[in-house]
This record gives structure tokens, C-alpha cells and sequence, in this order.
């Protein structure tokens, strides 16, 4: 949300409408060209509105989790805040411990732009042999946190294709089962065979009728 109203502010204050748009201008006649200009410019500020009624820019928690880019260290009461926002229980002295121990992070990762902020702290979890919980609850929290609802309206639409007039009588858990499996299982058929014929457990369920629950109500 900040890029994209960046992005529109910067458009408004250049008074620019795209290339397309400006080879165009001069082909119009100057009273045409300052009612487009005015128009688009209006435009662009409804939009500026828009976006500032519907998001808090300067109270938004997603601030907060800057912190966790790790393009610098974190600092403790940045992230005792965040632990005050997520509510869970933090212990500050075993997290100002677990804080010290990313600074031994080389900073040829913390200054490598290649990584992603999630590969940096997959990283250090990997690489200390401490448990690191305090720390490792608030990092887990704040990269659950969609930064977008196009995973969920993807969700939607699977579960639409799979949950039709043909098939209404599927059950809740089997729709759920096959909307984890589309969305999570990236295997193609060999990788998927190779990997499923040494679970037993799973096979063994596959082939009796212990999934149809509402056999068991007959």
C-alpha cells in the first residue's frame, strides 16, 4: 500500500500520465489539454483519498514490522512492541539474549539484497543452535500476516471449481484436503509417487474406509 501510493503520488506532483498519454497531448488544442490535465490530476487525488481513508499510512502496524527486514538489526523495543501487538508472551530478558545473538549474523548477509528478508532469518535459525523461541514466536507471526488477499481470492476460486453442482455432497474436510493439496503440493506425478510410496500410515488410509466418517453413522 506504501509503493502504491507512492506510486500515484509521484505520478500527481510530475504531472505525469503515462508515455502513451503524453505523445498524445500536443495533438490537442490547449483548452483540451489543461481539462485533460485537470481531470487526470483530479483523478489522481480522489485516489490519494481513497487509499487514505481506507489505510492508516501513519498508525499502521504494518510499520512495525520494518523491523524484521533485517537490512539492519533490530533494535529490543521495536520488537517488544511488536510482541505487545501480537500478544503473546514474550520473556524480555531471554529475547535482549536472543537479540545479541543476531549480531553475529556476517553482514555479507544482512547487506546481501539477494536474500529476502524471510531467507535472512531461516538463515540465523539455522545457523544458531539455540532454541531462540521468544524471538523465533514474533518472526513466525509477522510472516503469517498475508500482505495481500490473493491467496485467499485464489482459495476461493479453487474451492468454486472443486465444490460444483456435480459434487455438493462432498464433505467440509474433503473439500479442505484437496484445497492444502493445490495449494501446497507442487510435486508433479513421479516426484509425488516416489514420495508417497514409503508412507505407509497414509497409504494404509488411502486403501480402507477410515476417511468416510459418515460410514461410521451407518
Amino acid at each position: 500500500m506504501l509503493s502504491l501510493r507512492s506510486q500515484i503520488l509521484n505520478r500527481k506532483n510530475d504531472n505525469f500520465f503515462g508515455i502513451a498519454v503524453t505523445t498524445r497531448l500536443p495533438n490537442l488544442t490547449s483548452k483540451e489539454n489543461d481539462v485533460f490535465k485537470s481531470d487526470a490530476l483530479h483523478t489522481y487525488k480522489r485516489a490519494l483519498e481513497y487509499l487514505e481513508k481506507l489505510f492508516d499510512y501513519e498508525n499502521s502496524p504494518f510499520k512495525m514490522f520494518s523491523c524484521l527486514k533485517l537490512s539492519e538489526l533490530p533494535k529490543l523495543t521495536d520488537l517488544l512492541n511488536l510482541a505487545k501487538l501480537i500478544k503473546d508472551h514474550i520473556n524480555g530478558d531471554e529475547l535482549y539474549e536472543e537479540l545479541n545473538l543476531i549480531k553475529l549474523l556476517p553482514n555479507d548477509i544482512l547487506n546481501n539484497t539477494e536474500f529476502t528478508s524471510s531467507e535472512k532469518w531461516v538463515t540465523f535459525f539455522q545457523s544458531s543452535t539455540a532454541q531462540l523461541k521468544n524471538i523465533k514466536q514474533i518472526v513466525q507471526y509477522v510472516f503469517s500476516v498475508p500482505c495481500s488477499n490473493a491467496f485467499v481470492e485464489r482459495v476461493f476460486s479453487h474451492m468454486n471449481s472443486l465444490w460444483t453442482d456435480e459434487r455438493n455432497r462432498l464433505g467440509i474436510d474433503t473439500v479442505k484436503a484437496e484445497l492444502v493439496i493445490r495449494n501446497n503440493i507442487t510435486f508433479n506425478c513421479s516426484e509425488f509417487f516416489d514420495q508417497i510410496q514409503n508412507e505407509k500410515h497414509l497409504l494404509n488410509a488411502v486403501k480402507n474406509a477410515a476417511k468416510y466418517k459418515f460410514k461410521s453413522l451407518q
